[in-house]
């Protein structure tokens, strides 16, 4: 595709936060991407595509993501009152998910890839066609 158009921005479909919002998880996601060389023809991701998960309001601060810190173990431990780790409806952080909206998992990936595929920084899309009821997820989280 990149040969054929050249001038297409591209973007990978990484799932959204239930599926790839654990850290060992994400970051398998992003070394198969980058050994695969697919960064070099990627903008970035899609994520939540036909899900359900909520966007989020709030993005975690820098220090979230500093060296071998983790959203998961930030928010049960380092700041777990900041409002990034707040907004959990399916309860994610308590088990250590990177992804409790899909504005956290984009700043989880984005760490994996910069870190994993030399630097690389993409550009994230959120599909939030289906999760404009913000309690869309809170009767059955399981139900994807």
């Amino acid at each position: 595709i990149a040969d054929a158009a050249p001038h297409v921005s591209m973007y990978l479909d990484a799932g959204h936060g239930g599926w790839l919002g654990w850290d060992n998880v994400g970051k398998d996601y992003m070394r198969l991407v980058c050994e695969l060389g697919l960064m070099q023809h990627l903008r970035g991701f899609s994520t939540n595509v036909a899900n359900y998960d909520p966007t989020g309001t709030v993005a975690c601060p820098a220090e979230a993501f500093e060296g071998s810190e983790t959203v998961g173990h930030y928010c049960n431990w380092v700041q777990p009152n900041h409002p990034c780790c707040l907004a959990d409806p399916c309860e994610r952080i308590k088990e250590y998910n990177s992804g409790p909206t899909e504005i956290v998992f984009a700043q989880t990936l984005a760490k994996h890839a910069s870190e994993i595929c030399g630097g690389y920084r993409p550009h994230f899309i959120i599909d939030t066609g289906r999760n404009g009821r913000e309690e869309a997820r809170t009767a059955d989280c399981k139900a994807w």
